[in-house]
């Protein structure tokens, strides 16, 4: 069974200084593959966050296959309003085993 989770995020940026004017942060995650066997059609599903913040990348965001130990990465853009100092994003996702069980993974939050 795969055991995936994104981790803590490793980057966190304006891509562009349209980007910081537009208040459009990107932040980069990695997913990761924590079981034995490799996940297949890995996918991001959508990312929530608290403090009037919003996830612009549109869902899913497909990874493919990360091997057994292996890590994907991945870049969200947000929407973050002016007066918001912080935020913490929680990251959905979808994999599945060799014999096509479905996995969702709603976990972990992260504060960025």
């Amino acid at each position: 069974m795969p055991q995936g989770r994104p981790h803590q995020p490793h980057g966190v940026y304006w891509t562009s200084y349209a980007d910081y004017l537009a208040h459009n942060l990107s932040v980069d995650f990695k997913v990761s593959n924590m079981g034995t066997d490799f996940a297949y059609a890995v996918q991001v599903t959508g990312s929530t966050a608290n403090n009037g913040v919003v996830c612009t990348t549109a869902p899913p965001v497909s990874l493919g296959t990360i091997t057994a130990g292996g890590n994907h990465p991945v870049t969200l853009k947000y929407a973050v309003p002016a007066d918001a100092s912080s935020f913490l994003a929680t990251v959905s996702a979808t994999a599945l085993d060799g014999c096509s069980g479905s996995y969702s993974y709603p976990e972990p939050s992260a504060a960025v």
